[in-house]
Formats: structure tokens, sequence, C-alpha cells
């Protein structure tokens, strides 16, 4: 906390200022590589129907799944383009470090949620529990995102939070800077949720939480375009704590192997262990709600357009559906009636007696018509495994820090 501290002496529907113009550097980056490398090979979960779009294939290839020629020295020459963006990352932090690059304080205490790799490390299940502790606390929140992937008006995990966290303001901008200001002069905000800020520095925050998914903690070892790594590992040193997200998936050995190499990459971060645990299943198209226990045994085509398709798939299967079928779309997908014909085709064909998915896809697809085998989705919410007594200290300290005034709002 001392960190945070010292940081601090320095200085219905949710709403949004504006969606932010999509950006997808790593597509962009590798679009014409993996164009070649399509037919080369990609490796398959089992059953599975990979995203055919460039951000699928070109995950296929820097996972090394997609074996081969071709895909082999795709990957050598992502290698040679990481350098540029490995120089590039090295510069704009030392232009903050050294003050050359401004850095803003906001009128509000901030907590940003954020992570070293491109793609789902759960942030939203955690910005969620945040805000409620934040409102538990007699505090006022709003979040703070880019939109990424928002094409007119709130994107998904706008739409999701809005749904679970209703009353509270989410402002989408670009500029986070603004946004913060917009929240305080305009929405009565006392506290702001920054999602996804690790790497935006230009806003100053009092609590940097760094999220680590344990199902591919650092990005296949590579920074982008070669890998999924925005920074190196040793921006950790950063951070003020760090979460490893998704524990519930893989062994005791990893997560301890996992804890051993943050707490020598930042020593100083206590370590808490996350579990997104699935507790009901609801409908795209209706109200009807069951418990996770009804997947048990039933065939399900699985599919999503999230960060971590392959987590989603794993949830499933350990609670007992068998699936028949699953089709990862790239996070943010903005699916249209015939993504879900085809959806529906494979899965009639596969025997699926229903579809299941995420709650982030579903909030796009209930805007869809409904397809004649039932949408289910499967709800997760976050739970502090360990770290949670740590995290509420954080939390806590600044709220006592930043708390107004007796008399005053």
């Amino acid at each position: 906390m001392a960190r945070a501290a010292g940081r601090a002496g320095r200085g219905g529907r949710q709403r949004a200022v504006a969606a932010a113009p999509l950006v997808r550097a790593p597509r962009a980056r590798v679009h014409a590589l993996v164009a070649l490398t399509a037919d080369s090979g990609r490796g398959r979960a089992r059953g599975a129907e990979a995203d055919t779009g460039a951000f699928g294939r070109w995950r296929a290839i820097v996972s090394g799944e997609a074996r081969g020629v071709l895909p082999a020295l795709a990957r050598a020459l992502l290698r040679f383009a990481s350098w540029g963006y490995r120089a590039a990352v090295a510069v704009r932090n030392a232009l903050y470090r050294t003050g050359v690059l401004p850095v803003r304080r906001a009128a509000a205490p901030v907590v940003s949620v954020g992570n070293l790799t491109a793609g789902g490390t759960g942030k939203t299940p955690l910005v969620e529990w945040i805000c409620t502790e934040l409102v538990r606390r007699g505090r006022r929140p709003a979040i703070l995102s880019r939109g990424y992937g928002a094409t007119r008006g709130p994107n998904d995990e706008a739409l999701l939070l809005a749904e679970r966290l209703p009353g509270i303001v989410h402002l989408q901008h670009p500029d986070r800077v603004r946004a913060a200001q917009a929240a305080v002069a305009h929405h009565d905000a006392d506290f702001l949720v920054l999602d996804d800020g690790f790497q935006h520095r230009r806003l100053d925050r009092d609590i940097d939480l760094v999220l680590l998914d344990a199902t591919c903690p650092f990005g296949y070892g590579y920074l982008l375009p070669r890998g999924l790594l925005r920074e190196p590992p040793r921006a950790l040193r950063r951070a003020d704590m760090v979460l490893l997200t998704r524990c519930e998936l893989v062994s005791r050995e990893r997560i301890e192997a996992l804890r051993a190499r943050v707490q020598r990459l930042a020593p100083e971060a206590p370590i808490g262990e996350v579990a997104f645990v699935p507790f009901e299943v609801t409908e795209v198209h209706g109200t009807g709600r069951e418990p996770v226990a009804s997947l048990a045994g039933q065939a399900v085509y699985a599919f999503c357009g999230i960060g971590n398709p392959a987590a989603f798939f794993a949830s499933c299967e350990r609670l007992g559906a068998r699936l028949v079928g699953r089709r990862a779309f790239a996070d943010h997908h903005p699916y249209t009636e015939a993504d879900l014909a085809e959806i529906e085709a494979a899965a009639r064909a596969a025997g699926a007696r229903c579809l299941l998915t995420t709650h982030k896809d579903a909030v796009k697809l209930s805007a869809l018509p409904p397809t004649a085998l039932p949408q289910r989705v499967l709800q997760i919410r976050a739970e502090l495994r360990d770290g949670e007594a740590a995290l509420q200290f954080l939390l806590e300290a600044l709220c006592e820090e930043t708390r107004p005034p007796e008399g005053e709002p």
C-alpha cells in the first residue's frame, strides 16, 4: 500500500462518453503472414472449429498449434517484428518514467485493473467485484474503459456490466483522462475503476492490480506480435498486487511455480488467487434459470468470442457437459444472423441439444432472433481464494485516505 499511498499523495444501462474506435494492432501486423499459413495446419481442440479470421490464424501460429514449414517461418518473422514492438514499449515507458510524457491526476482515487497480455484474463468479473465492494463501503464508483470492439454505443463488456451493476456509470472513451474528468464533474463519481489500465500510463492510479491468467500467464513467452505479451514480464514491478486468475483450471503445482516466478519479478507485491466459478445457467432469450448441474451429461455445442476461449470450453467440460462441438470467434466478435445460422447447423449436425455461450456473448446475441435450439448462458462470478484480505486492505486504506471530511458530500 505504501507505493499506492505515495502516488495518491502526489496529487438502468451504463452510459458511454463515446464509443472507442476499434484498435486491432495484432491483426494488422500479422494479416499478411497468417494469410500465407491459413492452410498449413492448425492445431484444433477436440471437436473444435477454430476462428477462421486473421485473429484465429494468428493465435494458432503464435501458440504453436499450427504446424508445418510456413507457420514456423511465420513465427520467425513475427519474432523479428516483436523486437521493434519491444523497443517501442521500452521507449514509451522510459518517457513516462522520466516525466517527458506527463501523467495526469484525476480528481478522485483510481484503481486500475489490467494485465500483461492481449486477450482475456478475467478483468470484467474483477471490475464487478471491486465496484460491489466500493458501493458496500459507501462510495460512488464509475468505470472507465476504452471500449474495444464497440461499433455503435457501448461494447459487450459495458453491456454485461450494465446488467450486473445497474446504476453504476461506465464511460467508454479512448481518452481516459477526459473520461475521468467527466465521471467526477458530470456523474458525481468519487472513485474511479480503470478497466484494462496497466498500459494506460497517462492516467495516474492509486492502486495497480495486474491479472495473470494461470492457464497462459506470459502469452507464449513473447511480446506482440510473436506472442501475447504487451510488455515484458518485469513490468510487474509496477504492480501493487498481482492476481492469478482461472486458478481452478490448473494444478496446484503450476500455481506454486507461477507464484514463485511472480515473486521474483515483483517481490513487493502481494499475490492473490482468483477462480471464476460458474453459478447458474440462464437463457439468451427468456428468463429461465437452472443450476450448473443441469449441464452434466448434456450434449452441448459451445461457442464464444472472448479473449481466452479455451478456458470457457474447459469450464464447460469441468461441469460435465458433453461438448459435441465448439467454435471460437475473435474477441468482441459482432454476431450476425448468418453466424447464428451457421452455428446452429453445426450444432444440429453434431447432435447438440442446446447452444452454450458466455454472458459477454449473450448481451450481443439477445439483439438477434432466437434459434430453434435453445441458447443458454453460463454465468460466472469471481471468487478470491487467496489474497482477499490483502486486496480488501488496499481498498479500505484508500477509501479511508480519500474519504471526505464529515459534513462534506
